[in-house]
């Protein structure tokens, strides 16, 4: 257990002081070459309690007010003419690439700057952890067919220029937009879908078969090509739902990390279909691998272990994550431009700098050295990050996180390894309790440093899934007596001598967090202050920081984030038990993956009811048409909360991936966004 649960904030501000001594003056105050390694940095700055109030003001204001996210959405007429980088008309005139109009579409998209066009040129700078720590990358510049919007409202054209489904639901066709070529060159086609789809993913040898995206009923999609640019989807059942569903990471191809599409021309020399089995197997052997399977898995990945492999992303690679120096340099082929005919991405290149530790890559950024950093900064050295940003030329951008909540606490409602406590994890009174005994205000203030409002596991209000205003702070405002009361409510009026209720058995009650360390947020101190609050109203909390248990069921209760989007569906894990590892009820999840041979049924047990509720619209939402699914989400997260099934604390807050460091000369770096994967960084650029 944990002993400062009464004293948190003395010794938050207690480590502030003795941080402003020992970190700052590690920061560096010179910034170095893109090929320096982030090793050790040293800064002088003095941190004011004006300095706190302002971040934290400035912080509450973004948080309440970035459900306003503007949309940037383009209106215009399509450019006639275009422009590229000057890097690219020299290659271009040196007979090393096509000329511009043969490299871009007939048809390219047209996206707009959050600011304003940008200048060609320069190199990024960004900080990573090593060869497992490929998301700053993977997450903002992933292509899919199409894109949420800016504000996640509306679906937006990205790869594909068109789409339409048909009357019964069953069938979607999608445009390819003409003359889109890979970064080496090679005509983007439908074939690469089919390639895919039917020499990748769905053969036995090399994987295990498509993501749930693109099943119906356990059933998967059949895929035809149509011609050269266009391709179609067909279930036996309607799909509605599937555009919706092609707008997240699962949806994307080998540039990110799937197999829904994939440059033919260069994996089918290593496919045996495509290439005689004695080539193939030197390539194998040359290569240290086991089998074909293998060895386009090992070629796959740019960013990884091939940077040569050719890319439909605005970035291709020079050296991969293992360099201490990750460099990536802009795809000329990219089929993107600005509203004035600018071929994107604007800076030539980015250069990715390996740091040991989550410690010393914040220092880097306080010290100027990173120009855009969005992960891994740390939310508890906020008035740090405000209190460096003149010395090192940097300015923050807090993003608020749009889909739900930022401490969540989920509880396992299928817990049974002790039935006393499960009987009380299972009553809806006793949850009601857990969070009316929460003060969120003071949580937000510790542990968010003012960036987050206490609120229920909610998207943004001016989101179309966002159930009322009076589901906001729904059980979840701060209420001691109103706890006091309903745990008494339910019979547990006896106390022993330290005033902890009695369990029905006459021991004290005990339960159990599980909190993860090395979160985007002090998960350990709001695990320390949610035991004080707690403990008022006489249940004693322990506390486990480390991996949660094995098998998921022996859980009591957990902490952690919920939500990328508004719309539950496109990171369903969050709210819906529908896998074994949900924090819900893993029993729930195991029923649900099993086909009901195994598990818990939610619709054999009362107290289960949410559960079964949004299991039905977890399956319904994903096929219905949008209107539909809009209610549908405002119900999911009304079954949420009228449940209990998860208690929010602070939502709308920066803390996971929403802190971020952005150097004072780079714009287009937009201020709200609904999904990470609208960040759009090829829009980045120097002045």
């Amino acid at each position: 257990m944990m002993n400062f649960k009464k004293s948190y904030r003395y010794y938050s501000l207690l480590f502030l002081t003795l941080m402003i001594g020992a970190l700052l003056t590690l920061i560096a105050c010179a910034t170095p070459t893109p090929e320096t390694v982030i090793k050790e940095v040293k800064v002088e700055v003095i941190v004011t309690k004006e300095v706190i109030k302002e971040v934290e003001a400035k912080a509450a204001y973004l948080a309440t007010t970035g459900k306003q996210v503007p949309n940037y959405k383009y209106t215009g007429s399509a450019p006639t003419s275009f422009s590229e980088a000057p890097s690219l008309t020299a290659l271009a005139n040196a007979g090393k690439i096509a000329p511009l109009q043969d490299r871009l579409p007939s048809e390219p998209l047209v996206v707009v700057p959050p600011d304003r066009i940008g200048k060609y040129g320069g190199t990024l700078r960004f900080g990573f952890l090593g060869a497992g720590d490929p998301d700053a990358i993977l997450e903002t510049n992933f292509d899919s067919p199409v894109k949420l919007s800016r504000d996640g409202k509306e679906i937006e054209p990205n790869l594909a220029k068109s789409w339409s489904v048909s009357a019964d639901g069953k069938s979607w066709t999608w445009n390819l937009r003409k003359g889109m070529k890979w970064s080496d060159g090679t005509a983007y086609t439908s074939d690469d879908w089919i390639f895919a789809w039917e020499d990748l993913t769905n053969n036995p040898a090399f994987s295990g078969g498509p993501s749930g995206d693109f099943k119906v009923n356990g059933e998967k999609a059949t895929l035809v090509k149509i011609n050269d640019t266009s391709f179609k989807y067909s279930w036996p059942t309607p799909y509605h739902g599937f555009a919706w569903q092609l707008t997240g990471f699962g949806a994307a191809g080998t540039y990110v990390w799937g197999f829904n599409y994939a440059p033919k021309h260069y994996f089918s020399k290593m496919h045996p279909k495509y290439t005689s089995a004695d080539v193939v197997a030197q390539q194998v052997k040359d290569a240290g691998v086991e089998d074909w399977a293998k060895l386009i898995r090992l070629k796959a990945f740019w960013w990884q272990n091939n940077p040569e492999v050719p890319v439909i992303g605005p970035f291709k690679g020079i050296t991969t994550a293992h360099n201490e120096v990750w460099r990536m340099t802009r795809n000329p082929y990219y089929w993107v431009v600005d509203p004035e005919g600018n071929q994107l991405p604007y800076i030539d290149s980015w250069n990715g700098q390996a740091s040991q530790s989550k410690e010393l890559l914040n220092l880097a950024a306080m010290g100027g050295q990173l120009d855009f950093q969005y992960r891994h900064v740390d939310i508890n050295k906020l008035p740090l990050f405000k209190a460096s940003a003149e010395r090192g030329n940097y300015r923050l951008i807090l993003w608020p996180r749009p889909g739900g909540n930022e401490g969540n606490i989920y509880v396992n409602q299928t817990y049974d390894a002790d039935p006393e406590i499960a009987k009380y994890l299972t009553n809806l009174d006793f949850r009601k309790a857990l969070s009316y005994a929460i003060d969120r205000s003071e949580i937000a203030t510790a542990i968010w440093h003012g960036t987050g409002v206490g609120r229920n596991f909610l998207p943004f209000p001016d989101h179309p899934m966002y159930p009322g205003a009076e589901y906001e702070t729904k059980f979840a405002t701060y209420d001691v007596a109103k706890a006091n009361s309903l745990l008494d409510g339910i019979g547990m009026t006896k106390k022993d001598s330290n005033g902890i209720r009695l369990r029905g058995d006459g021991k004290p009650l005990e339960i159990t967090l599980f909190i993860s360390p090395g979160a985007h947020v002090s998960y350990e101190g709001l695990g320390s202050l949610l035991e004080g609050y707690w403990s008022k109203v006489g249940i004693k909390t322990l506390l486990k920081v480390g991996k949660r248990p094995k098998p998921a069921n022996l859980f009591q209760l957990y902490i952690w984030e919920a939500g990328h989007t508004g719309d539950p569906w496109l990171s369903p894990h969050f709210a819906f038990p529908f896998w074994t590892g949900t924090f819900q009820g893993p029993k729930v999840g195991e029923w649900y993956q099993s086909g009901g041979k195994d598990g818990v049924d939610p619709n054999s047990r009362p107290e289960l009811k949410g559960h079964a509720r949004i299991l039905e619209l977890f399956d319904a939402g994903k096929l219905a048409k949008t209107e539909e699914r809009v209610k549908m989400g405002q119900e999911v997260f009304r079954t949420i909360v009228d449940n209990q099934i998860a208690i929010g604390t602070i939502g709308m807050g920066p803390a996971f991936n929403g802190v971020g460091i952005v150097r004072n000369n780079l714009i287009n770096v937009p201020e709200t966004y609904a999904f990470i994967g609208a960040i759009r960084p090829a829009l980045f650029s120097f002045e």
